[in-house]
């Protein structure tokens, strides 16, 4: 009865759950011609981009690549990064779409800024950030 899922995400305030490798894949097949410029947006590093590339012969094994390189490299990553990243590259329709159906969509009650624009840039939903100013 111990969920490693379940424990996860009940101690994270962040406003989305972590998808698994397999939801990725099913979600994000319709992006393989874009997987690059997907993996770009998603925080990548491009010397890993370049290995897939070297070592995958077609766009849908890239992507399968991708989504199984990406929680290795972005433990954290959310529902709401995929998101981010898919409005990058202009996929509005299935960003719409992921956000509709894994998004939990939340009041200012639960925002991590508690109502004030000053607190969003320190939100620990990204603490890579380095550019936060006191």
């Amino acid at each position: 009865t111990n969920n490693p899922e379940l424990n996860n995400n009940s101690s994270s305030i962040m406003s989305d759950t972590q998808p698994n490798l397999q939801q990725l894949v099913e979600e994000l097949q319709s992006i393989s011609t874009k997987w690059r410029l997907f993996g770009i947006f998603l925080g990548i590093p491009n010397d890993v981009l370049e290995v897939i590339d070297e070592n995958k012969k077609n766009v849908e094994d890239k992507l399968l690549a991708l989504c199984y390189k990406w929680p290795q490299i972005k433990p954290r990553g959310t529902w709401n990064d995929i998101v981010k990243a898919l409005k990058n590259i202009q996929r509005l329709d299935l960003a719409e779409g992921l956000e509709k159906k894994y998004i939990k969509h939340h009041l200012s009650s639960s925002d991590t800024s508690y109502g004030r624009p000053e607190l969003m840039s320190i939100s620990p939903s990204h603490p890579y950030e380095s550019d936060v100013t006191f």
